[in-house]
């Protein structure tokens, strides 16, 4: 029988309109998950620990690579893509065998406001 996890708050950061937490199971073993939201959509998904938060910030900073495994949904990878058209454009993805599905946060403003969000979840785990 699945035993329900409970989850604990571990790390959050808001900036604008963009959302980001961090929450740790707090029963059972040590699962990761990590919500984006923005004003029209949210994603959670696990992630391997709370180091893919340094990581993310680092990928969004620097914008030399063009993709980063943040995590897992089901058993689909979420990736981060910065788009080859535009430099201010960029898409968080969900991909899997047969399946897709792919959010897009574009212009200057929405992704600093990602960035300044993910730099307030990694101050709190430190």
């Amino acid at each position: 029988m699945n035993e329900k996890i409970e989850w604990g708050l571990t790390a959050l950061g808001r900036s604008g309109e963009t959302s980001i937490d961090i929450n740790e199971s707090i029963s059972g073993p040590d699962i990761y998950e990590i919500e984006i939201s923005k004003a029209n959509w949210y994603l959670r998904f696990r992630i391997a620990n709370t180091d893919v938060a340094i990581g993310l910030l680092s990928f969004l900073k620097n914008n030399k690579s063009q993709e980063f495994q943040i995590g897992l949904f089901s058993n689909m990878g979420v990736f981060i893509n910065w788009d080859i058209e535009f430099s201010d454009r960029l898409f968080i993805s969900i991909s899997g065998q047969l399946e897709a599905l792919s959010y897009t946060i574009s212009g200057v403003n929405e992704i600093n406001e990602l960035i300044i969000a993910l730099e307030q979840v990694v101050e709190d785990l430190q």
